[in-house]
C-alpha cells in the first residue's frame, strides 16, 4: 500500500510539471516565429534548428525521462536483488 502511495505521488508530480514545460516550450517557439517568417537565409535555418531542439528536448523531458526513470527504478532493482542475493547472500545497496 505504501508503494502505491509513493507511485501515485510521483505520477502527480509529473502531471503538475507538464503545463510548465509546455508553456515554456510554446512561448519560446513562438518567439522564433518572426525569424521563421522573415525568410532570411541566415536566421531562418538558425531559428528552425533552435525551435526544433527546444521541441525535441520537451518531448524527451515529458515522455522519455519518466519512462527511463520507471524502467530503471522498477526493473533494475529486481535484477540486482536476484543476482546479488543468489551469489553472495547480500542485499544490494541502493
Amino acid at each position: 500500500m505504501e508503494r502505491a502511495k509513493r507511485e501515485h505521488q510521483k505520477t502527480i508530480s509529473i502531471v503538475f510539471a507538464t503545463p510548465h514545460v509546455l508553456t515554456t516550450t510554446v512561448t519560446t517557439i513562438m518567439g522564433f516565429v518572426p525569424l521563421l517568417a522573415a525568410g532570411d537565409p541566415f536566421w531562418q535555418p538558425l531559428a528552425i534548428a533552435i525551435a526544433g531542439g527546444i521541441a525535441g528536448s520537451s518531448v524527451m523531458a515529458l515522455y522519455f525521462a519518466p519512462a527511463i526513470y520507471l524502467l530503471l527504478m522498477h526493473r533494475l532493482p529486481r535484477r540486482l536483488r536476484k543476482s546479488t542475493t543468489s551469489s553472495k547472500g547480500l542485499e544490494p545497496a541502493y
